[in-house]
């Protein structure tokens, strides 16, 4: 990351119109052409072409009229005791709890709290475990994570999960129930997550700021962090909120991913974080990978617990797996494509597969690559991924099914 106050010299700028449209303004006096993206100096004369000079025209004009129409709105200030940036099931969760203890609560989501970031779009699992069963599962995900995990914070992500999913529960969130009346806390879908979370913050009292994000953190005299500012994009006015508290729950950084739901997730807290001074840590750990297809951005890998996996030879791939084994697989995908048969499920799980995430198999669907119905004539690594396969289409599977790549 480069220091406060240097830019590149060939940096670009970006300004923003009225309708909060991005447009990329090149550097002092340098204009990049759109054929060529080769820069242009515009210092003594007209930048290289005719259409990069139109084109920089039109942006600037575009981003001043954004930039005047914001100067004329009046800005909105608010003083609230916490400020939460980033509308997903973190923030949402954090704004619920500091409401309910009484604090004045903004909530400020560059989307729409509830339908923006990856949990909304593609679902999320979960650590539930009842309490005579955690030592076990600590010391399984202990080994896992090359024993590199707080078994504090295990203790504690374990608890809370368990009291959240009861409490996901009494709001009225679908758990299934098996037919001993057992809940089963495994996932949660996205959509109706977020759903009742961006609803239970609004009863508890949460100002939310859809389609407002935050570009700056608001410092004291003394350095320390006392609110944000942003925009708001559809009013096309700028945003101030002093607060006390500020929670930072705007998502990773995982946009060059292309998993589901990651587009979004461009780094902007840890950025105004370190902007203020904060000190980034574990980043280096995070290279976790999930399972994906090479031809769709759904990341659901669950399912892949009942699947063989084959190299492009068609050779079964020993020790690859889904929980474990994934190092394996990210391995082999280095040299040659990976190819996964879901021929371990019986029809109990096929049924419940299709209850819980209906998202899993529509890629498949759309591509034309797998009835809807499991079928087990299906050659491994040969013809794709087993979820059902065209007879007549054997040859075309063999490029457009379950092919694997990383992401991560």
């Amino acid at each position: 990351m480069s220091q406060a106050g240097t830019t590149r010299p060939d940096a670009d700028r970006v300004l923003r119109d009225e309708a909060g449209q991005g447009h990329v303004i090149p550097e002092a006096g340098r204009c990049r052409d759109p054929v060529t993206q080769n820069m242009g100096d515009v210092r003594s004369g007209l930048p290289r072409s005719p259409e990069t000079g139109r084109q920089w025209g039109e942006a600037v004009a575009a981003a001043s009229r954004g930039v005047a129409r914001r100067q004329q709105a009046e800005a909105l200030a608010v003083i609230a005791d916490v400020l939460v940036i980033g509308g997903g099931p973190a923030g949402a969760w954090a704004a619920i709890h500091a409401a309910r203890q009484g604090a004045s609560v903004v909530l400020v989501d560059k989307g729409f709290c509830g339908t923006s970031g990856a949990t909304a779009a593609a679902g999320t699992n979960v650590w539930h475990v009842p309490a005579e069963a955690r030592e076990a599962a600590k010391n399984s995900r202990f080994a896992m994570g090359g024993f590199l995990a707080e078994p504090e914070w295990m203790d504690r992500v374990l608890q809370q999960t368990w009291e959240s999913c009861a409490e996901l529960a009494a709001w009225g969130y679908p758990f299934p129930v098996d037919d001993s009346g057992q809940m089963h806390c495994v996932s949660l879908q996205g959509a109706d997550y977020m759903r009742l979370m961006r609803r239970q913050a609004k009863e508890a009292g949460v100002r939310i700021l859809d389609h407002s994000p935050a570009l700056s953190l608001l410092q004291d005299a003394a350095g320390a962090v006392a609110g944000a500012s942003g925009v708001q994009r559809q009013r096309h006015r700028d945003w101030e909120v002093q607060a006390n508290a500020v929670v930072i729950a705007s998502g990773g950084c995982a946009f060059l991913s292309r998993a589901l739901g990651c587009n979004v997730l461009t780094g902007d807290g840890y950025l105004m974080a370190a902007e203020a001074g904060a000190e980034l840590s574990g980043m280096e750990l995070s290279n976790a990978y999930g399972l994906g297809p090479a031809f769709s951005s759904v990341t659901k890998s669950l399912f892949y617990n009942w699947a063989t996996f084959y190299d492009g030879q068609g050779r079964q791939i020993e020790g690859a797996g889904s929980s474990r084994g994934r190092g394996i697989i990210a391995r082999t995908l280095r040299t040659e494509p990976v190819y996964a048969c879901l021929d371990r499920a019986d029809e109990q799980v096929r049924a419940w597969m299709r209850k819980t995430q209906h998202n899993f198999f529509l890629p498949f669907i759309r591509r034309g690559s797998f009835y809807p119905t499991f079928s087990r004539d299906v050659t491994p690594g040969r013809h794709g991924a087993g979820y059902g396969r065209h007879p007549r289409d054997q040859r075309r599977l063999r490029h457009l099914g379950a092919r694997f790549v990383r992401r991560g």
